[in-house]
């Protein structure tokens, strides 16, 4: 009978440990990320720069068109990639077609730069000039966050979902001779 007892002790015990766990894992996860931004580079940008409803409007409506052209071209860089390392599963790919994928790629990474240059070279245009210097000094915080988080994970880059790498149907590419 105490066996009984002493086993159902540990267990609520152990079981309790497990919830405390579990919380603290939890609350772990979601706290917000350290720094300024916590995150959304826009919030602390309008905060950081203390923009006007206006200017907020303006704002929002420049995210929103850059982020719909972004995430057009960053898909099409993604099929890009695809049909360039496509290319290793072809018994004879020849460089020609190398070149011309990794130069399309170059191409539309050029575009994708441009694009956020021009987004905000727009952005400073309705700041005021004090906003301009606040500008100044945060862009450079404000600019690596946003290229952390705009670029599709490729193989071997943070954010690129964990498993092994995935051969076509075919099965494996044939042994090197």
């Amino acid at each position: 009978m105490n066996r009984i007892r002493l086993f159902k002790g540990v267990i609520f015990i152990l079981v309790l440990l497990n919830l405390g766990t579990l919380t603290f894992v939890w609350f772990q996860l979601r706290r917000p990320a350290e720094g300024p931004l916590r995150g959304d580079p826009a919030r602390f940008l309008v905060q950081a720069l203390n923009l006007t409803l206006e200017q907020q409007e303006q704002f929002g409506r420049m995210r929103a068109i850059h982020h719909v052209r972004l995430i057009t071209l960053q898909q099409h860089d993604r099929r890009l990639h695809d049909r360039f390392f496509g290319l290793l599963f072809k018994p004879g790919a020849d460089s020609l077609a190398t070149l011309a994928y990794s130069d399309s790629i170059s191409a539309l990474r050029k575009q994708m730069e441009l694009l956020t240059f021009e987004h905000f070279m727009k952005v400073r245009q309705i700041l005021t000039e004090e906003q301009k210097v606040k500008f100044h000094m945060v862009f450079r915080e404000v600019l690596d966050h946003v290229m952390s988080t705009t670029r599709p994970p490729g193989p071997g880059m943070a954010g690129a979902p964990p498993g092994p790498l995935q051969y076509p149907p075919q099965g494996p590419p044939p042994a090197d001779r």
